[in-house]
């Protein structure tokens, strides 16, 4: 699996908030906090995805993700979740196979894939997310960085443009619980897709647009 590098911006932005965690009170509370959480996460009879999207719905996806993707109504549009045995999955609104969704369902799998990759989906991840609004924004922008630099990197830029001009728009809207608004994200992933354009031309991995 390659490595992703944040831009520095983004690394600091990572050191005055993640240092604030209080790691010891997850693990006193993890075990049973964690499967509480994890069990009401359940989506009911997810529909393995199938078609063109298989299991690479965009370049590099096997070698840095490689997850189940599946199709379930669910108004969060994706998530990242842990079937009943612990193991890692993607789960996609329907309305994302839309063709003209195209460019934001690579996105948000990627983003997706980013918050498994990243551990925001175990217990601990968990736990976080519930205790601090911190940690939610944190969570969020950095899933939003690394997908965003993977897209970059594997000649995706559609992709997180697309999304970086959706979030523009947003504003400084944000949906509240610690969520960042649509100018922070929009920001990040901007930055960080750019960080992985810079890598593809460095190790001329794919041809440079």
């Amino acid at each position: 699996m390659r490595e992703l590098g944040y831009p520095w911006s983004y690394q600091m932005l990572q050191a005055t908030r993640l240092g604030r965690r209080v790691q010891w009170l997850w693990r006193v509370f993890g075990l049973i906090a964690g499967l509480s959480l994890l069990a009401s996460a359940a989506v009911a009879r997810p529909t393995p995805v199938s078609g063109a999207l298989g299991l690479q719905p965009f370049r590099g996806y096997r070698d840095a993700c490689g997850m189940p993707i599946f199709f379930a109504v669910t108004p969060q549009m994706s998530l990242a979740l842990r079937d009943q045995n612990g193991r890692p999955i993607i789960v996609l609104d329907p309305r994302l196979a839309a063709e003209e969704e195209a460019p934001r369902l690579v996105f948000l799998v990627a983003h997706e894939c980013a918050h498994h990759v990243l551990l925001h989906t175990t217990v601990s991840g968990l736990l976080g997310r519930r205790a601090s609004t911190k940690v939610v924004l944190d969570q969020e922008l950095s899933a939003d960085c690394w997908a965003a630099e993977l897209l970059g990197l594997n000649g995706h830029d559609e992709a997180w443009r697309v999304m970086s001009q959706r979030f523009t728009r947003s504003g400084l809207y944000s949906p509240g619980r610690g969520y960042p608004s649509g100018v922070q994200r929009s920001s990040i992933i901007r930055l960080c897709g750019e960080a992985g354009r810079r890598r593809r031309r460095q190790e001329s991995l794919i041809p440079f647009d």
